[in-house]
């Protein structure tokens, strides 16, 4: 239920920036950088939640990643999912899709002679 509360906001959010927000003045890219202050745990754990209590994983690394997560938890410094999984959501496309119509990189142009 929490889950459909959260996409039933995050929807309203999104309609009310694209009535009345020129979004195409937003700098998405640079509000990526701050994806530990918006994007929770909560919202991966929801289907993830047997991920960081099982024997095996993926593999050994992934297995220990999730295992120092856990222990980060406990500490003044925790990490965050989107700490490590960076490109998550959105079918991690976000980042490819706002390159289309904002790119990161600007290339030079080379003299056509």
């Amino acid at each position: 239920m929490n889950y459909l509360v959260s996409k039933g906001t995050q929807g309203i959010n999104d309609v009310v920036k694209v009535v009345f927000t020129d979004t195409d003045k937003i700098d998405w890219l640079s509000h990526r950088k701050l994806r530990e202050s918006f994007v929770y745990d909560s919202g991966c754990l929801e289907c993830h939640k047997t991920l960081l209590d099982k024997a095996q994983k993926n593999g050994f690394k992934s297995q220990q990643m999730h295992q120092h997560y856990k222990v980060l938890q406990q500490t003044e410094n925790p990490v965050a999912c989107v700490s490590c999984h960076v490109t998550i959501g959105h079918n991690g496309e976000l980042r490819n899709e706002l390159n289309k119509t904002h790119p990161e990189y600007k290339y030079k142009k080379e003299n056509a002679e």
